[in-house]
């Protein structure tokens, strides 16, 4: 029951968007590459990387890329049929803090980050596999108290607002209920 396609899932933090996309992969069938963007940078982090790993089954495949998902995307088409990449907002969070890392992010910066959602979006074009694409959902909580973090926020907006207008379909994630929204 393989459908190629794009599809996008979002939501605020812990709303159910990895399960949900482990669940998509698994009614497509198929095999499954897991593209992991995520650095274990301290203890809590490294636990939210063993519990999203033990929540998925053990004959998919894990690819862990904090940089390059296009290229990592590429590699993985030739040999499954489902591809999911959680998440885009672990990847911005690694492009802002690659060196040479800034107190600010700026145009430069910004620039580089939509050029690498841009290459995504390019590369899962006319692929013969369906890509999920996870991103947290920023902009419906608290207003940053600082700039960077703002800016991080708006960047991380317009990124979500790139991938879902390019995608097949969007989901967002509440309170571990996904809602479709497009098409509506």
């Amino acid at each position: 029951m393989i459908n190629l396609s794009l599809i996008f899932i979002t939501g605020g933090a812990r709303s159910g968007k990895s399960r949900y996309a482990v669940e998509l992969a698994k009614q497509k069938g198929g095999k499954v590459a897991f593209i992991a963007t995520a650095i274990a940078g301290d203890e809590e982090m490294t636990q939210r990387i063993l519990l999203h790993q033990a929540a998925r089954p053990s004959d998919w495949t894990t690819i862990e890329e904090s940089i390059n998902v296009s290229q990592a995307i590429t590699d993985a088409v030739s040999n499954h049929d489902t591809i999911i990449v959680d998440c885009l907002t672990l990847l911005i969070t690694n492009l802002v803090f690659e060196p040479p890392y800034q107190e600010e992010i700026n145009d430069e910066k910004e620039q580089k980050i939509y050029a690498a959602v841009g290459q995504i979006i390019a590369t899962t074009e006319n692929l013969a596999a369906t890509v999920i694409i996870i991103s947290n959902e920023l902009g419906m909580g608290l207003v940053p108290e600082d700039a960077l973090a703002r800016r991080f926020r708006d960047i991380a907006g317009r990124a979500n607002q790139l991938l879902a207008e390019a995608a097949d379909e969007v989901y967002v994630c509440i309170s571990g209920i996904p809602m479709r929204i497009k098409p509506s």
